[in-house]
């Protein structure tokens, strides 16, 4: 059923003409105005739902009233290093506006978590990070020194068998890239942040002696020895 646009009488759909009035009705018009209808009804339902939104983000945006950063400065040695800073808001969210390319800046929480890389680049580096919460901004100088600043070995001294072993030296260092001075029958297995695996050979000399191994880095350095007695297998078989 539908009504007449013209007397207002209420028809049959099948109709091609009102009996009361006798006007022609044109179903074209009917259902173009109809489609009209619902598509202005679905643009104010959008235009009102983008209100509430843009609405919504303009009171968290200035919901900030206060924004506190536990943190004045950061300094990284040269090996890099990582730090927890508490960040203390009222607001409704904070983030990382500004952060170097050196840097990894990772907000958990209520904690900013930063990471640096090790400074390789010859050269000190020096920025800042900037943390944001609505029209609140806090910003922290960050450095990076380009030198190490100590090397201490942990086991500065061993006894190798006199047929070669394989040792582990664990040592600390701010440093990042320590390099390792050491005799020719002593070998490099592999290397890792504080750690380095080597082999001293076999000892046929048929007398002791004293590997002496540096580690240096800038204006720093740090000694391991190695002693080693003679062979007494070799020794055994040319009696």
């Amino acid at each position: 059923m539908k009504e007449c646009p013209h007397c207002g009488v209420i028809i049959d759909d099948d109709l091609k003409y009102c009996p009361k009035c006798g006007i022609r009705i044109n179903h074209d018009i009917h259902v173009k105005t109809s489609a009209k209808k619902r598509g202005a009804i679905i643009i104010s339902v959008v235009l009102i739902g983008l209100a509430l939104l843009i609405g919504i983000g303009i009171y968290r945006f200035f919901a900030t009233t206060y924004l506190d950063v536990d943190q004045n400065r950061l300094s990284f040695v040269k090996s890099g290093g990582a730090v927890k800073i508490p960040i203390d808001y009222d607001g409704y969210t904070w983030g990382v506006s500004h952060c170097p390319e050196w840097l990894n800046a990772l907000p958990h929480g209520d904690t900013l978590y930063v990471d640096a890389a090790p400074n390789l680049t010859g050269e000190e580096r020096s920025d800042s990070v900037v943390i944001r919460s609505g029209t609140f901004k806090v910003s922290i100088p960050v450095t990076q020194n380009i030198k190490a600043g100590y090397i201490e070995v942990l086991n500065a001294k061993m006894t190798a068998e006199g047929a070669g072993q394989a040792f582990q030296i664990d040592y600390l260092t701010d440093g990042a890239a320590p390099q390792i001075i050491l005799p020719e029958y002593c070998h490099v297995n592999s290397l890792s942040p504080g750690k380095i695996m080597l082999t001293i050979d076999r000892n046929d000399t048929g007398k002791p002696r004293t590997a002496r191994i540096q580690l240096i880095e800038d204006e720093v350095n740090g000694n391991v020895v190695i002693e080693q007695p003679s062979d007494t297998t070799l020794e055994s078989h040319g009696k």
